[in-house]
């Protein structure tokens, strides 16, 4: 049966060959449309889904509450957030803190006669990769930045500097606004893949490494350039700590200001950062939920109106398909 629906169907086709293409073309290229527009929703949705217990993963970010009655949302904390909610919250969860290589966001880098010009670079506390597990080709998460000076070099950045040469050990220069420094090779990484954390080098957070001044400063309505992480220790709930977040800085503040905006902290999936939108000094490119969600519903209209064209001139040849039977 199988054989002569097929052969009933291929000479279909051979008799009505410019109808046959232009119904399967139509269906085809609506189908084609909404898998690519499928294929790039999914893409943005998997952004920073690659780490390892991405769901007990969250970005600490700020609600300032102002006097006038308005709302900014920002994606960074004050640089004094981190240590002291590490001696809050010890027990409940994992801090490590993300800066900006403030001042220094262009690098000139340089090992030997092999010299690259690198801009992506994030200074990092030595708890980063307790929180994010990035995949080590040389050195190991244990020994990053037991060293005075420590860098973390993405593999593309090693493999120009050194090629196929073991670099844990090496020192490299780093040229920038600062000025020339030294630093020592001490892990290599592989990039996270689809993340808002997309740096090339990694700077340890120390009195020898930029920002220094900031990040041992304790100011906190002044400041906020940095960006924090926590990752949840099996049994706490983010819901609860959010409530406690907020409290331990009031009390650390003293009671807030009343001239001042008013800090609220809150905590956000990692899932969500790059589909959430409307936050002040984003890591990255950021796009909007309500507009993928809009994707979707144009890939559902596109695959449903080629489906009804598809059937609908199928229909319109049902009087010849009716004279064949």
């Amino acid at each position: 049966m199988f054989r002569n629906y097929l052969k009933t169907s291929l000479r279909f086709f051979a008799n009505n060959r410019s109808f046959s293409l232009l119904n399967i073309a139509g269906l085809s290229i609506g189908t084609l449309c909404c898998i690519y527009i499928l294929v790039y929703v999914r893409e943005q949705y998997s952004y920073d889904r690659s780490f390892k217990d991405a769901g007990s993963i969250y970005r600490v970010t700020s609600r300032l509450n102002a006097g006038d009655g308005s709302i900014r949302l920002q994606a960074t904390t004050p640089p004094a957030l981190a240590p002291a909610l590490k001696a809050d919250f010890s027990d409940k969860l994992i801090f490590t803190q993300i800066c900006p290589t403030i001042g220094a966001e262009e690098h000139l880098i340089w090992y030997n006669n092999n010299v690259t010009y690198e801009k992506e670079a994030y200074s990092v506390d030595r708890d980063f990769f307790d929180v994010f597990n990035f995949h080590f080709t040389a050195g190991s998460p244990d020994s990053a930045f037991r060293k005075p000076g420590a860098v973390i070099l993405l593999k593309p950045l090693a493999d120009k500097l050194f090629g196929k040469s073991n670099p844990i050990g090496k020192d490299i220069l780093v040229q920038n606004s600062y000025g020339e420094s030294g630093h020592v090779v001490c892990g290599v990484v592989e990039s996270p893949g689809k993340s808002s954390i997309q740096g090339n080098i990694f700077f340890t957070q120390s009195p020898m490494d930029y920002g220094s001044t900031f990040l041992n400063g304790s100011h906190w309505l002044d400041r906020y350039f940095a960006y924090t992480f926590v990752r949840l220790k099996p049994g706490s709930s983010a819901e609860n700590l959010e409530k406690k977040l907020t409290a331990s800085l009031d009390k650390r503040l003293g009671g807030q200001p009343g001239n001042m905006a008013k800090i609220e902290l809150q905590l956000q999936p990692i899932g969500n950062i790059h589909t959430t939108g409307g936050y002040d000094s984003e890591m990255g490119k950021t796009v909007s939920g309500f507009f993928l969600a809009l994707l979707i519903g144009l890939a559902i209209l596109i695959q449903l109106i080629a489906c009804i064209n598809f059937m609908n001139l199928s229909t319109a040849r049902a009087s010849r398909r009716a004279k064949d039977v």
